[in-house]
């Protein structure tokens, strides 16, 4: 943990553990006489929200788009605004202010929270294959602000490309130095730039989107790391 994290305190570290196991985000495993954790039912929830697997982009599309059309009165500000965050964490697009978008089947799992939550008397729900006259492309490109996306993991890319030949001859002991800090920094952006990511099926996606091209450095650096702290196991 601290080779990978940064300093850690163990005290504070395994707090952290048992509060998390309370909380359902890990699950303790027990292997002989070994205590192990592995992320829980919530865990697995947040983990979805905020760090997709970026396998989400080979996924196929059925043409139809599906729409979230609100109208809060004022005095339920907070009722909105607590529901556009959800729209949001769902990767919701804004088409309109009060209209989001996505390619994705949500309308019974939405259909469900609506009346679990007693908002559906200011909710509808709409499915199309059609939102023209733009081609589907240029929708997604606007409403997900994809080109800004694009530039994002470019400048991902362009810092860094040479971390993984850095790490091709690395041995455990240097990832404690520079070379550490520089994969954390890696980690971070990566993860930055996945939680404003839509991961839009690729058919929805510009033909140059470069996301998929940040996965595969992101999971090659990993890769490294890996084999290089196994190295040092005898």
């Amino acid at each position: 943990m601290t080779r990978y994290w940064g300093y850690t305190e163990m005290r504070e570290a395994y707090r952290a553990f048992q509060r998390w196991e309370a909380e359902e985000y890990v699950e303790k495993v027990r292997q002989g006489e070994q205590i192990l954790y592995r992320v829980g039912r919530k865990g697995k929830e947040l983990l979805l929200q905020r760090r997709p697997s970026s396998t989400l982009r080979n996924r196929s599309w059925d043409g139809n788009w599906r729409m979230v059309v609100f109208d809060f009165p004022e005095v339920a500000k907070k009722a909105r605004d607590a529901f556009r965050r959800q729209l949001h964490h769902q990767r919701l697009g804004c088409l309109q202010k009060s209209v989001w978008i996505t390619p994705d089947p949500v309308i019974p799992e939405w259909k469900r929270f609506l009346r679990e939550s007693d908002l559906k008397e200011w909710v509808l729900l709409f499915e199309s294959a059609e939102l023209g006259p733009v081609d589907d492309v240029e929708i997604a490109r606007k409403v997900w602000s994809l080109d800004e996306l694009a530039d994002r993991y470019r400048k991902y890319l362009s810092n860094f490309g040479a971390l993984r030949r850095q790490l091709q001859a690395a041995r455990a002991p240097a990832l404690d130095g520079e070379l550490g800090r520089s994969i954390r920094r890696e980690s971070d952006r990566y993860f930055e730039l996945l939680e404003d990511d839509p991961m839009l099926p690729r058919v929805l996606l510009p033909s140059n989107f470069p996301g998929a091209e940040a996965d595969a450095l992101h999971e090659e650096i990993r890769a490294h790391v890996r084999e290089s702290i196994l190295s040092e196991k005898p």
